[in-house]
């Protein structure tokens, strides 16, 4: 009878998931005494048990492969290949493998900045953790990560604002992190527009203020709007009195807005949020501003005495306190070179002045308006809406 030592060369685990794990192999020779090869399944370094799982191959192929089923996650096994013969020779080959963790279930997103993603997830309940897992989650379209090893959350640093990613999940073995199992369903993920930088008050009139900002990092989503809310200063924004958004392009462009129908000589302060169109939803409050708008101007103003150097103006306060006085100013129309823009000033108390030094024989634009000392030593001039035209003698 021929014989012939039957064997067994290169054998490899080629593939291995959470419940199963792929062998392949060469038998150096198929002959009439070849019978079958058998793959055993132990636990880890455990071969005098009896096997947890096997996978058998009958056809006469050298080079051969089975996979073996049934397997515990994250576990650690032994596997031994046999050669059977009809002649009842044996050969054997050893080789130790792991299984892959599960794959987490459920990933979502918890909670969001213009810069961050938190997310959480479930770790299947028949999960071994005999050995350590790290659950690793991925932004896809930027180099960034987090891990976590004991809870079931983590928060991806370091993204652009007001942009959409992809983010997968993955269970890694500590001890192999390339021992992974399958990542999960992608989950979109957005981070919201940028808070608003350097919101300022350029301008502020007795019933209006006009803000600016520094531009707007647009992102991959378009950005809907920006709204300036005003309140009253020691409230919040859910107590706004009056707002200004600009839309669309004109964010960026214009970068500017104006809030009307404010009520005069009051303290307020302002803050801006911005939107984005779709899932990326809005910034986070800006810096919060402080200013206060003008004393009104005068419900009415007439001429008192003329002379040729000198105009009496009188007014009808609209305010009687709360405020530090008025300015009268009296600017030429004519040509005369010598005419030159006059002003007086009067205590809040006070409901006239005589602007002298004049140009005698010269028409002039009366104006009055109220101002009061703001406490960086400002001088606030409230808002110039009646004009008196009238000549000297």
């Amino acid at each position: 009878m021929l014989f012939l030592l039957i064997v067994i060369k290169d054998l490899k685990v080629t593939e291995v998931k959470d419940t199963s794990a792929k062998f392949s192999w060469v038998v150096n020779s198929v002959s009439n005494e070849w019978k079958n090869t058998t793959i055993y399944v132990f636990p880890d370094k455990n071969l005098t048990t009896n096997p947890v799982s096997g996978c058998h191959v009958t056809d006469e192929n050298a080079e051969q492969t089975c996979t073996a089923e049934n397997l515990f996650s994250n576990t650690r096994y032994s596997s031994l290949c046999v050669v059977f013969e009809k002649s009842a020779n044996v050969s054997l080959a050893r080789i130790d493998f792991q299984t892959t963790p599960q794959k987490p279930h459920n990933l979502k997103v918890s909670s969001r900045t213009d810069i961050s993603i938190s997310v959480s997830w479930e770790i299947p309940e028949n999960e071994v953790t005999t050995s350590p897992i790290r659950y690793i989650v991925k932004a896809t379209g930027a180099d960034q990560e987090c891990a976590s090893e004991e809870s079931k959350s983590c928060k991806i640093m370091s993204l652009t604002p007001n942009t959409a990613y992809d983010l997968t999940i993955e269970a890694c073995s500590v001890d192999n992190l390339s021992l992974c199992s399958e990542k999960s369903g992608i989950v979109k993920g957005f981070t919201t527009p940028a808070a608003v930088q350097d919101l300022q008050v350029d301008n502020v009139g007795s019933r209006k203020a006009i803000f600016s900002w520094s531009d707007i990092p647009n992102g991959s989503g378009e950005l809907k709007n920006l709204t300036v809310y005003v309140f009253s200063r020691g409230s919040s924004k859910n107590e706004t009195v009056n707002k200004c958004y600009v839309i669309g392009s004109n964010i960026n462009s214009m970068r500017t807005c104006t809030a009307m129908a404010l009520s005069p000589n009051v303290q307020y302060s302002a803050t801006a949020v911005i939107c984005s169109n779709d899932d990326y939803g809005c910034s986070v409050d800006s810096n919060a501003v402080d200013f206060q708008t003008a004393p009104p101007a005068p419900v009415q103003i007439t001429a008192g005495a003329i002379g040729t150097k000198y105009i009496e103006v009188r007014w009808t306060p609209a305010l009687i306190q709360g405020f530090d006085g008025y300015q009268v100013v009296a600017i030429p129309l004519s040509g005369n070179p010598q005419a030159k823009p006059q002003t007086c000033n009067a205590a809040a108390s006070e409901k006239s002045c005589v602007i002298r030094n004049l140009q005698s024989a010269t028409r002039y634009t009366i104006t009055v308006v109220a101002y009061i000392k703001t406490s960086d030593g400002k001088t606030l001039y409230g808002d110039t809406i009646l004009f008196l035209n009238l000549r000297t003698g």
